[in-house]
């Protein structure tokens, strides 16, 4: 049961990949270019919300306890490495 809750925190991730992928297969991202932002932006608080609610859950069931300063920087240093990780699927898209 514990699993399944984890696994939710992770539905917004995959909706925004799978909002992508309509996007790419559709040509949505040709029409209409000021969409790239919004969609970075959704996948950077996608990232970083299923990393807090991950985090948050495992601190509340004492398996992790982390300083809150800590917390900060490991949650940015997740979504920067989501970021370029996107990026270069973005390259290898346009090959």
């Amino acid at each position: 049961m514990k699993i399944i809750k984890i696994l939710g925190f992770f539905i917004f991730p995959v909706f925004v990949i799978l909002w992508n992928a309509i996007f790419v297969m559709t040509g949505l991202y040709d029409k209409f270019l000021w969409l790239d932002i919004p969609m970075h932006f959704l996948g950077g608080v996608a990232v970083a919300s299923s990393f807090l609610l991950t985090l948050n859950y495992l601190q509340k069931e004492k398996y992790l306890k982390i300083n809150r300063l800590f917390l900060f920087i490991f949650a940015v240093s997740i979504v920067s490495l989501f970021a370029v990780l996107w990026e270069f699927y973005e390259f290898l898209l346009q090959l």
